[in-house]
């Protein structure tokens, strides 16, 4: 008998062999539970089950996927797969005080017609399937009604993801950087959403109806960190990796990576092929609206301010000769923006990118250079070249090795004049660090 933990509250259950459903003793809820054939699955499923607890959907998914490349035949591991997908986590419901799902990551899709899904559906017993059935006609009720709720939302022009507090609860100095970008944005007349304004007064309301219809409706994201455990704080890097997602369905987004006070080399590697911004640098706000500007333009925009700073309604936008205006009710799909081709304003392509356009306004990270000073890295050689002080500084780290055995070992030159030929190679632009980069 395998200890398993419940997925709807992390208690213990006690999975006999052979018993595909079970009843949680601390929730009462009868569940699916996989066959435990030893210690390590169990293990397995368990630290997935704390991960989406947790909200870490990928990370949860990552060992789901695991499991089901090891047991292919594995129903629960697909079911698993299923809730990380749709964001799925289990709270108390104050009336019934049953364990009810709340959907994190809405998808426009019925669960039913999931490819995932029906693989779960294939390989488990009758019993099984007949709960999993059950489980996701919840799943997709509850999906209905955030869509019903999103439906009525106006569409975003742009969506800004920061974290809002850190761990003392203090306001964030990202939090400060978002707001001033969204009163610039907003002043240019285009509708943003900023978490700490859009939604001020939605208190006491579950907020995924509101990040789910800001998420599909934006052309632009702009992901803002001034720490790395900024970006991949949980409820962060849920919005910018669900948007990563869209835009590999529609060509047409774009995410734009902001940092300060970090190396950009610390940010999330999924960001390693974007353009990013340095809020550190004098005059960013400016360029960073003169970008948006060349993908937004004003015939691209969801929403127009008015004179007033208001939005137009359909009718409005009419009467002032504006046929681009956004669907008010709604929206049914991605919407229609200039190519590239029209609008002329755009550069290179991102390698790897299916949103391979940027506008000429937002400057690169360039990845093509070293992090690493050539300056410090002559000093280091010209003092300390034959220990190899500079080859750790450059992450040399085999050559740095090499030097201090020598040093160590021999009583030859043959490290002082290795050390001094490599400070004539940096001054020459020759020596490269651990990345294969020249020096900067």
């Amino acid at each position: 008998m395998a200890v398993f933990k419940c997925k709807m509250c992390n208690g213990n259950l006690d999975v006999s062999f052979g018993t595909p459903i079970i009843k949680c003793s601390y929730c009462d809820t009868m569940q699916t539970v996989p066959e435990i054939s030893d210690e390590k699955k169990a293990n397995l499923y368990n630290r997935a089950n704390v991960l989406r607890f947790e909200s870490e959907f990928d990370k949860a998914s990552g060992i789901y996927e695991a499991i089901a490349a090891e047991f292919p035949l594995e129903a629960e591991a697909y079911w698993g797969l299923c809730l990380c997908k749709y964001g799925i986590e289990y709270v108390d419901d104050p009336l019934t005080h049953r364990k009810v799902p709340t959907c994190h990551r809405t998808s426009s899709g019925s669960i039913f017609n999931d490819a995932i899904f029906k693989q779960a559906l294939e390989y488990a017993d009758p019993a099984s399937a007949e709960l999993y059935r059950r489980e996701a006609a919840e799943i997709d009720r509850l999906q209905s009604s955030i869509l019903g709720i999103a439906g009525a939302e106006k569409p975003y022009d742009i969506f800004i993801c920061y974290k809002e507090s850190d761990e003392n609860g203090q306001r964030t100095k990202d939090s400060i950087f978002a707001e001033d970008i969204y009163e610039a944005l907003t002043r240019e007349g285009y509708r943003v959403f900023f978490a700490r304004v859009s939604l001020e007064d939605k208190l006491g309301q579950q907020y995924e109806p509101f990040i789910f219809a800001a998420l599909n409706t934006a052309r632009v994201m702009l992901s803002l960190g001034t720490r790395p455990e900024y970006f991949n704080a949980v409820w962060v890097k849920n919005e910018w990796s669900r948007f990563l997602h869209l835009m590999r369905e529609d060509s047409s987004k774009l995410l734009v990576p902001c940092y300060c006070d970090m190396d950009p080399y610390d940010m999330p590697p999924e960001f390693r092929n974007l353009q990013g911004q340095d809020m550190g640098k004098l005059g960013f706000i400016q360029d960073l609206v003169r970008g948006i500007k060349k993908i937004l333009p004003k015939n691209a925009q969801h929403s127009y301010g008015g004179p007033a700073g208001g939005y137009y309604s359909p009718d409005e936008a009419e009467i002032f000769g504006d046929s681009s205006y956004g669907n008010a009710s709604g929206y049914t799909g991605s919407p229609s923006y200039s190519t590239p081709e029209q609008t002329g304003v755009f550069g290179v392509d991102l390698p790897g990118q299916n949103a391979s356009y940027i506008p000429s306004g937002i400057p690169p990270v360039d990845t093509s250079k070293s992090r690493y000073s050539k300056v410090a890295a002559a000093v280091l050689a010209f003092f300390l070249g034959f220990f190899g002080a500079h080859d750790f500084y450059c992450g040399n780290k085999t050559r740095g090795i090499l030097k201090v055995i020598l040093c160590i070992f021999t009583f030859t030159l043959v490290p002082r004049v290795w050390g001094f030929i490599d400070f004539v190679l940096i001054l020459a632009g020759k020596y490269k660090d651990g990345d294969g980069k020249p020096l900067t």
